[in-house]
């Protein structure tokens, strides 16, 4: 995770607080510690390596015996499956797991506990400002955040968390951390050698805890080696004669429904890795329960803070067949609709090449708490229970009052916070509505287990299956039972699934790999206005947003801008993995699609700005070298791409004349002398015959000078371009047109190109710049 993400999603609350938020029950009492310190061998805490530091801690813990019914130890840590010792880093298990082993695995610790060397300004919490004129305090920052993260990450997904707290040790000062997926509650630090009795006391509280104080998921059972289900996913996972190949070709025999594909099988085995927890999950049913065999994700997000998807290759229990199972986290501007009721609704209406829904819901009352507390501490009066700072007993002093505030510093780019604070770069946003939003647990399930669409095998099956994809579009957004436009198109949202088709006489059998249109989750009306809500055009995957939508984020999705869409992953599939005359493809992606510089600005979309609203085709960056395919993907982007070229000359020039007939009110005088400002003398180079390059002065001067205007107005063919994709009708009769010629080459994808490793949707908020996530 990056700091600047981390420093968005962070709240800091002092001790008392955080203990009696979190930590205060009826049946316990504060420890008093009386005897010796038992971290007194630790007053040089600040001197000693992260190694050093974890063993001392370790032996102090055990050596007078602050954990009673659980341990502090080291543990293998499981990564690729493979098993890793941890050196630095320690969690608290209960001692039935501790003693089965040397070191216990990863996945069975209750409290991960973190160590940092000490290193002033490293403690990625800390709000003071430090200066960093060789970036080491970013840096160490940036380690400890990088490590705490992965820990959390790891144990979100494979415990299935609905919280996790974390104690994290910095030399000789220690916080307490309580993640969930709106972001971090952390605690002031504390120097335990000063003070033992705060961290004794909460290391015993917290091995105190049960199953469901810690954040365990109580609809996530826990399999074991020997249980019965545990081996009825052994014996789902072998091969089986009856699974189907899931290749295109002609069938001689028609398998028999239903059908299970091979891959689906496989994917499955595959999740049943080795060291993995597994787990019965429960899914909400129409006031029912439905229960799914899961090992380890197929699809897994990065990161900690955010929606958390994962998905999975399910096994029903009642059926016993495979299904896909999406289990997430929904922020709070998509809990009007949840994906699963506008998918019913798609299902309901016929819609073709979308998901068919088994069930869903949102599991539980599981709901984030961090955004409480940070609008507890951006609003709310101190003296409210949430945010009153009494608790049983004192363990810190109360934060400096608001007229002790450090200086906050700026960089020289616009008042960014130039250190790795988190609490700093919180307190130095004045206005903001806040940058964390409470999430509610949700789970769905679906009958296809699909494959991701960078599988594709050429270029024309890759439109084949975009047609598909833009077909479901077409038919969501027309038919008069669902009228939805699906707020976004990506590459990540549409997949491939297999499927048998028959020819018109029904004698002859095919399977074919069809195009599905999923993740309707930002869907919004057609025409609605719902658009300017942060639901809808400032959420999405900003990759293959539209640059109207990216420029104007309040202005309405249109259908141009969904088609827009589809282009863009045409392109992007055909750019990376199709033979081409472009020689860098993964730069040349990065500089088109990845490049954002914020709303209103100006060719805000870099490369991607360009080829739309300047340059007449694809070319390599800023080099004339065109982009070529050599096969009709050429005259289908061309043809396409012409069309939203005209829909921006078109709209800019009318927006133009809008301003020109209702321009804005001049600003009044200032009374203040308007100065002349230098102008300097403009040289233009030009080659001479022998192609050495001399400079000329302009000959333009003060009197004016001559220039050349270039005519924006729309000609009748650019409008009539533009309106070619103000429905869908064009753009699904060119890709089915370029998918009836015969000039396709059977094997024009790059080889051993193999898909990138799946990431979750960048979902940005249109006021800030956003992360690349691919």
């Amino acid at each position: 995770m990056a700091t600047t993400q981390m420093a968005k999603s962070a709240v800091e609350v002092n001790m008392n607080q955080f203990f009696a938020a979190f930590l205060l029950f009826s049946d316990m009492r504060p420890r008093q510690y009386i005897g010796k310190n038992p971290f007194e061998s630790l007053e040089n805490a600040d001197a000693l390596s992260q190694e050093e530091l974890s063993e001392h801690i370790l032996q102090a813990v055990d050596v007078n015996h602050l954990l009673t019914g659980s341990v502090l130890s080291r543990y293998t840590l499981y990564s690729d499956n493979t098993i890793i010792p941890v050196q630095s880093d320690a969690a608290i298990f209960h001692c039935e797991q501790a003693l089965l082993k040397k070191f216990p695995s990863s996945f069975d610790q209750s409290v991960p506990v973190a160590f940092s060397r000490h290193f002033v300004g490293g403690d990625p919490f800390d709000h003071t400002h430090y200066d960093d004129e060789f970036g080491e305090i970013k840096h160490e920052s940036g380690r400890v955040v990088g490590n705490i993260s992965s820990i959390a990450d790891l144990l979100f997904s494979a415990q299935h968390r609905l919280f996790l707290f974390m104690v994290l040790i910095i030399g000789r000062r220690f916080r307490l951390l309580r993640w969930d997926r709106a972001g971090i509650v952390v605690s002031t630090p504390v120097d335990y050698v000063s003070d033992p009795t705060i961290l004794c006391d909460a290391l015993q509280r917290l091995s105190d805890l049960d199953d469901t104080a810690l954040g365990l998921d109580p609809t996530a059972i826990r399999l074991l080696p020997g249980d019965r289900d545990f081996l009825r996913m052994d014996s789902a996972a072998l091969e089986n004669p009856h699974d189907v190949d899931h290749s295109e070709r002609d069938l001689d025999t028609p398998p028999t429904h239903p059908i299970t594909f091979a891959y689906a099988c496989t994917l499955f085995r595959t999740s049943l890795a080795s060291g993995w927890p597994r787990y019965k999950l429960t899914v909400p049913d129409k006031g029912a329960w439905r229960e799914y065999l899961v090992g380890k994700p197929t699809f897994r997000a990065n990161g900690v803070i955010g929606r958390g998807t994962r998905g999975y290759v399910a096994l029903d229990c009642v059926t016993n067949r495979f299904v896909w199972l999406k289990d997430v986290w929904r922020p709070a501007y998509a809990m009007g609709v949840a994906e699963g009721d506008i998918l019913q609704s798609l299902n309901d209406a016929g819609v073709e090449n979308v998901l068919t829904l088994v069930c869903h819901g949102d599991v539980d009352e599981d709901a984030t708490v961090t955004a409480d507390y940070w609008e507890c501490g951006h609003s709310c009066a101190t003296d409210t229970p949430s945010c009153s700072q009494d608790s049983m007993y004192s363990l810190v002093d109360p934060p400096p009052s608001d007229n002790k505030k450090r200086k906050r510093s700026t960089d020289d780019e616009g008042g960014v916070t130039s250190s790795w604070s988190m609490s700093q770069a919180l307190r130095s946003i004045d206005g903001w509505d806040g940058p964390l939003r409470q999430h509610k647990h949700y789970r769905m399930v679906v009958e296809e287990v699909a494959l991701p669409l960078t599988c594709f095998k050429n270029g024309k099956q890759l439109c084949s299956i975009v047609l598909d994809a833009l077909e479901a579009h077409y038919q969501a957004a027309t038919n008069p039972h669902t009228r939805l436009l699906h707020g976004d198109v990506s590459v990540s949202n549409i997949l491939i699934y297999p499927k048998v088709r028959y020819n018109d006489d029904g004698d002859k059998a095919t399977m074919v790999w069809t195009g599905l249109l999923c993740d309707w989750e930002l869907a919004t009306l057609v025409n609605s206005r719902q658009s300017s809500s942060p639901s809808s055009s400032q959420m999405g995957t900003y990759q293959f947003k539209s640059i109207n939508l990216l420029t104007m984020p309040s202005r309405p999705t249109k259908v141009a801008d969904e088609l827009e869409s589809f282009l863009y992953v045409l392109l992007h599939c055909s750019v990376l993995y199709l033979r081409s005359t472009c020689s860098y493809p993964t730069s040349w992606i990065d500089n088109f699609f990845n490049q954002y510089a914020g709303p209103g600005i100006p060719l805000a979309c870099g490369w991607k700005s360009m080829a739309m609203l300047v340059d007449d085709w694809l070319r390599e960056g800023w080099y004339p070298h065109l982009i070529r395919f050599h096969s009709p993907m050429d005259a289908l982007l061309q043809s396409l791409m012409a069309c939203f070229r005209a829909r921006y000359k078109v709209t800019g020039y009318d927006a133009m004349l809008e301003q020109q007939q209702h321009p804005q009110p001049d600003f009044p005088p200032s009374g203040e002398p308007l100065y002349p400002v230098d102008r300097p003398d403009i040289v233009f180079f030009k080659f001479d015959d022998d192609g050495a390059r001399k400079a000329e002065k302009s000959d333009c001067n003060d009197e004016g000078c001559s220039s050349v205007e270039v005519d924006d107005t729309p000609t009748e063919k650019d409008r009539h371009l533009a309106a070619q994709i103000l429905n869908h009708e064009f753009m699904l009769d060119e890709i089915a047109d370029a998918i009836r010629t015969l000039d396709w080459p059977e094997e024009d994808r790059m080889p051993g190109l193999q898909a990138p490793q799946s990431a979750e949707p960048t979902r940005y908020m249109a006021n800030k710049k956003p992360k690349l996530n691919f």
